[in-house]
């Protein structure tokens, strides 16, 4: 594993559990994160690898509370609530003109209206999952 990898590894790893509440901000963002990253399945794969390694260990997902843990296990089998999927797949469709402003706004209402904070964080995630695979493809 290069450089790059051993990096992602130990900051992915450090996000599971970080933060308070009933899913802390570490686990909503990698969860955003894990669930953007079905837009590009062989970059997901990677990186899951980097931090997951490639049996999927999940016995680091102790580092965080029951809650978290199923929450992460199910977005790295691409399953999450449903307006965040939703949102994730408006991203994938070139067609965004099929989805009035309206509908999109209100999605992101939803997702944001998640917890206290989760669904920002969850946001942040995805967002910087989007940011990952538009820098990859530059390379």
């Amino acid at each position: 594993m290069n450089e790059n990898w051993e990096r992602v590894r130990k900051h992915g790893r450090r996000l599971i559990g970080l933060g308070l509440g009933l899913t802390p901000t570490g686990d909503d963002y990698l969860t955003g994160l894990l669930l953007a990253l079905q837009l590009n399945h062989k970059l997901r794969e990677t990186i899951i690898e980097a931090i997951f390694d490639a049996l999927l260990d999940k016995s680091i997902l102790h580092a965080t509370n029951l809650l978290s843990q199923q929450q992460i296990y199910f977005a790295l089998h691409g399953e999450a609530k449903p307006s965040l999927l939703s949102l994730i797949q408006v991203c994938q469709t070139p067609e965004v003109g099929n989805l009035s402003s309206a509908s999109i706004q209100l999605l992101v209402e939803e997702v944001l209206s998640i917890g206290s904070t989760s669904g920002y964080d969850l946001l942040t995630g995805v967002l910087a999952g989007l940011h990952i695979m538009e820098r990859m493809e530059c390379q």
